[in-house]
């Protein structure tokens, strides 16, 4: 018996659009200022306490799915 298959990436990029791949993609920019700003804020003596920083997913829907 054949079933139907759906693949889905993740990290979109060139490869993925080149493959037709049906990929989630994450806002790479945001989360490395988010990253870099709780950095900073850790080395200037700030808190250190853990953070849930929410970024905003998307589907890119391709041939994949």
């Amino acid at each position: 018996m054949l079933a139907d298959v759906a693949v889905v990436g993740y990290d979109d990029g060139e490869l993925a659009e080149a493959l037709d791949l049906t990929t989630v993609r994450q806002p790479l920019e945001e989360s490395g200022s988010v990253a870099a700003n709780l950095l900073m804020d850790r080395l200037g003596g700030g808190t250190s306490s853990t953070r849930d920083v929410d970024l905003r997913l998307t589907i890119t829907e391709r041939g994949t799915t």
